[in-house]
C-alpha cells in the first residue's frame, strides 16, 4: 500500500497557461494541478494580485482523508489540517534567478450562500463539491515569468511535482504594508501610509444597518444566542458595511475572529471541516476589501474563548463548562486536552503544538492578502485567564474580583513566553513576513511583573486598548506613545515609562468605557477619539470599538485622511507632543517633524465641551451622570468659550527653530476650510505660541493647524 502511494504522488500533472492537460500516464489522471485564479485569463496575474492553483489528490489518499473525516474509526487515517499526516507546499521560482517562495497548501471547500428559504432562519451556506481540495497561495510582486510545483509530505517521505508556469504583469494595485525606517510609521509601496479607519470587530447582522436583519433570530446578537455559527446573511451585511466605511473616505478596519462567525476551531481540536464555511466567508471578506482598497487590521483570535467564564456573558464560547447553562460547549483545548485552566493552555506542550496547526492554517489561507494591512495574534492578551464569579443561573456577579493579570504572578510570564513563541513561530518557522505582526493588550503589558511581549524580536507593532473616561485621555495617550518611543535612559522603570520600544504603536481600540458617557454625549467621545489620537504619535487613527454601524459619523474619517495626506510621517521622524494651558481648558495636541523641514500638524482642544457638558440636564441616566467622581473635577463640570490666553497661560509648539518665522493654518475640522493664517515667530528656545481661534462654548471643540516656515513651501496635500 505503502508504493502505490508513492507512485500517486511521484505522478503529479503540468499545468499549460491556457487549462488544465492531463498527462498521458494513468497515474497522473488521478493527482492533477489546476489553475484557480484569476479564471478570466488563466496562467496570468497582475502584480500584486494573487494566484491560487487547486491540486486534486488521488483516489487513496482521498479515502484516508475520508475515513479521519467521517471518525470511521480505521487505522489508515489522513488529517488534512495536521502538517503530520499530510504536508503540502508550493514552491515558486521568481524570474530572473531570484529566491524561491514558499507557500503552504491548505484544504479547501467551496460554499455559496443560501437565500432561497421562505424562513429567514433557514437561509445557510451550500457546499459546491470540488475536486482540489488542497489550495496553493502567493502574491507575486515581480513581474515576468514564473514558476511553481507542489512538494508533498506524506507519511514521511518527500517527494515533488512537475513544474508549471504563469506570467505576472504589472498593475497598480498596492503591496503589502511595512514598518517604515522611522520604527514609528507605516510605508507601503515607498510611501507612509497612515492607516484611518475603525472597528468592525466581525460580522454580525445588525437591525440599524439592514431590515432584512428583523426577521432573524439571534441578529445582531449572535455572540450570545444558543446557535453555533451565524448565518450567511450577517456576512452579506458585513459587506455593505465595508462598502459604506470604504465610501466614507476610510481605508481601514480591524476584524476579529470570533467564535460565531469566523473561527475554525472551537468545537473540535486540529479539526476545522465542519468550519470551512467560515473560512470560506473570510476569502471573501478579504476580496471585498481588496475591491474597496481597503485595508484590515487582522486580529487572528478573539480573547473570549481563553476566559473562564467570560465576563461579557458570551458563556457558549469560554474557556469553561458551566453546569448552570446546558448550551455551553467548552473550548476544545479544555475539553480535548483536559486543561483545566487557560495558564495551562498557555503551558502545554500539546496545545501550543495544535495551535500552532491553526495559525499554520490561517497564514497559509490568509497570508498571500495585500489586503491585511497588520495581523495581530490575540485580542486583549492580558485578559487571558480572566474568570469573574457566576451565580447558580449563570449570571456575572459583580463582585469587583481583579483580573488574573493582575493577581496571578505566573499568567504575565506565561502569556509573555507564548506571544513569544508564536510570533517567532509565524515569522521565523512558517517564514511569513509579508504582513507586520502585533500584539494586543487592554491598557498596558505588565512589563515589572515580567511580561515584555511588546519587546520580543518578532512583533513589529505593539498595540493597546484604552477605555479609560478620564478627562485628560488623549492627551495621557500621546505621553504615553512619546516616552515609548524616547530613547533616553530611564531612572525608575515604570509600566507608563519603560524603556524605548523602537517599533510603532496603534491603539486598537479605545471608547469611554462607561456606557453611559457613550449613549449620552452626541458621539463627542468617539469624535475627539477620531482626531486627536491622530496627532498621538500613533502609526494609525484610534480604531473606535463604538460607532461601528453609524456611516454617519464615518464621514470624519475622509476628513482626516484629506487632512493628513501627504505629509511624510516616517521619512521626516514624526514625534508627538502636548501643551496643556493652566487651568486645563485647552490643550494642543500635535506631531512635529525631527528631520528636514522643522513642521507641526495637530489640534488645539477645548477640554470644556466634553461628555459631561454635552449630555441631556434632565432625570435620566444622562442627566445623572455624575456617578464617575474623581473623572469630573470641576473645571470640566460647565462648557466655556476658550480664548488664547495671554502671558504664562499661553500654550504651544516646543522644539521649533529658534527665532524662525512660521506659517500657521488654522481649518476647521468639519469643513476643512481655512478659518485664518497667522504668521510667527519662535523664541529663542524655539517654543511657538499658539493664538489659535475662538472655540464656543455651543461649537465644535476642536480646531486644526498646519504649521511650516514661512520660507518655506506649504504643506503639499494629495
Amino acid at each position: 500500500m505503502r508504493t502505490t502511494l508513492l507512485l500517486f504522488l511521484i505522478c503529479l500533472n503540468v499545468l499549460s497557461t491556457a487549462q488544465t492537460t492531463p498527462l498521458p500516464d494513468p497515474g497522473a489522471r488521478a493527482m492533477e494541478l489546476a489553475w484557480m485564479r484569476s479564471k478570466e485569463k488563466p496562467g496570468v496575474v497582475k502584480k500584486n494580485d494573487w494566484v491560487e492553483i487547486g491540486f486534486k489528490l488521488n483516489q487513496e489518499i482521498r479515502k484516508h482523508i475520508d475515513n479521519y473525516l467521517e471518525k470511521r474509526g480505521v487505522p489508515k487515517q489522513i488529517n488534512p489540517f495536521d502538517p503530520k499526516d499530510l504536508d503540502v507546499t508550493f514552491r515558486f521560482y521568481p524570474p530572473n534567478g531570484a529566491d524561491y517562495e514558499d507557500r503552504i497548501g491548505f484544504y479547501y471547500r467551496e460554499y455559496e450562500r443560501n437565500f432561497t428559504s421562505a424562513n429567514p432562519d433557514e437561509w445557510n451556506h451550500i457546499e459546491k463539491p470540488t475536486q482540489f481540495q488542497i489550495r496553493g497561495r502567493l502574491t507575486p510582486q515581480i513581474v515576468g515569468d514564473w514558476r511553481v510545483e507542489a512538494r508533498v509530505i506524506a507519511f514521511g517521505d518527500t517527494l515533488y511535482s512537475n513544474q508549471t508556469r504563469f506570467s505576472v504583469i504589472e498593475s497598480d494595485l498596492h503591496g503589502f504594508a511595512e514598518v517604515g525606517e522611522s520604527k514609528r510609521f507605516l510605508v507601503r509601496d515607498g510611501e507612509t501610509y497612515f492607516p484611518v479607519g475603525q472597528n468592525l470587530p466581525w460580522p454580525s447582522c445588525h437591525k440599524d444597518f439592514d431590515l432584512k436583519c428583523q426577521l432573524i433570530k439571534c441578529a445582531g446578537g449572535e455572540a450570545w444566542c444558543h446557535s453555533k455559527i451565524m448565518g450567511p446573511y450577517g456576512f452579506k451585511v458585513y459587506e455593505d458595511e465595508m462598502s459604506a466605511l470604504a465610501a466614507s473616505g476610510a481605508d481601514y478596519f480591524r476584524m476579529l475572529i470570533a467564535p460565531w462567525n469566523l473561527e475554525i476551531e472551537f468545537e473540535e481540536l486540529n479539526n476545522y471541516y465542519d468550519r470551512m464555511h467560515c473560512a470560506w466567508e473570510t476569502d471573501r471578506i478579504l476580496d471585498k476589501a481588496q475591491e474597496l482598497g481597503l485595508s484590515i487590521h487582522f486580529n487572528l483570535q478573539v480573547h473570549y474563548p481563553l476566559e473562564n467564564p467570560n465576563p461579557y456573558g458570551m458563556l457558549q464560547w469560554d474557556y469553561g463548562d458551566l453546569p448552570c447553562y446546558p448550551w455551553d460547549e467548552p473550548y476544545c483545548y479544555a475539553d480535548e486536552l483536559n486543561l483545566a485552566n487557560p495558564i495551562d493552555f498557555l503551558n502545554s506542550e500539546e496545545a501550543r503544538r495544535h495551535y500552532k496547526n491553526r495559525l499554520r492554517y490561517l497564514i497559509a489561507r490568509y497570508g498571500h492578502s495585500t489586503a491585511i494591512g497588520v495581523m495581530e495574534l490575540f485580542s486583549e492578551s492580558n485578559n487571558i485567564g480572566t474568570g469573574p464569579d457566576v451565580s447558580d443561573d449563570c449570571l456575572i456577579l459583580d463582585n469587583g474580583k481583579a483580573p488574573a493579570y493582575a493577581t496571578n504572578d505566573l499568567l504575565p510570564v506565561a502569556i509573555s513566553k507564548w506571544q513569544d513563541e508564536m510570533t517567532t513561530f509565524i515569522k521565523e518557522d512558517l517564514n511569513h513576513t509579508q504582513h507586520p505582526l502585533s500584539v494586543s493588550y487592554t491598557g498596558l503589558p505588565d512589563y515589572k511583573r515580567g511580561d515584555q511581549s511588546f519587546y520580543h524580536p518578532n512583533v513589529d507593532i505593539a498595540c493597546w486598548n484604552d477605555y479609560t473616561p478620564m478627562m485628560t485621555k488623549f492627551s495621557r495617550t500621546s505621553k504615553i506613545v512619546h516616552n515609548f518611543q524616547d530613547k533616553r535612559q530611564r531612572d525608575k522603570i515604570s509600566n507608563i515609562d519603560p524603556p524605548a520600544i523602537g517599533k510603532p504603536m496603534i491603539l486598537s481600540e479605545t471608547g469611554p468605557g462607561i456606557a453611559e458617557i457613550e449613549n449620552c454625549d452626541a458621539d463627542m467621545r468617539w469624535i475627539k477619539a477620531a482626531w486627536l489620537t491622530s496627532f498621538s504619535g500613533m502609526a494609525a487613527t484610534p480604531i473606535n470599538w463604538s460607532n461601528d454601524h453609524n456611516a454617519e459619523l464615518w464621514k470624519h474619517f475622509g476628513r482626516i485622511k484629506q487632512f493628513v495626506a501627504g505629509v511624510p510621517f516616517d521619512s521626516e521622524l514624526w514625534e508627538s507632543q502636548i501643551d496643556e494651558r493652566k487651568d486645563l481648558k485647552a490643550e494642543v495636541i500635535a506631531l512635529s517633524s525631527r528631520k528636514g523641514e522643522k513642521r507641526a500638524i495637530g489640534a488645539v482642544h477645548n477640554t470644556t465641551v466634553n461628555y459631561y457638558t454635552q449630555r441631556k440636564s434632565d432625570n435620566s441616566v444622562c442627566g445623572n451622570l455624575d456617578v464617575l467622581g474623581n473623572f469630573l473635577p470641576d473645571t470640566y463640570r460647565k462648557a466655556e468659550t476658550v480664548s488664547p490666553q495671554k502671558g504664562g497661560g499661553k500654550i504651544g509648539l516646543s522644539s521649533m527653530g529658534p527665532l524662525t518665522k512660521y506659517t500657521i493654518e488654522w481649518v476647521d475640522p468639519q469643513t476643512l476650510k481655512v478659518i485664518k493664517t497667522d504668521q510667527q515667530s519662535a523664541n529663542l528656545n524655539g517654543r511657538l505660541f499658539l493664538e489659535y481661534p475662538n472655540m464656543d462654548a455651543n461649537g465644535f471643540p476642536l480646531v486644526l493647524f498646519k504649521v511650516h516656515k514661512t520660507r518655506q513651501a506649504a504643506f503639499a496635500t494629495k
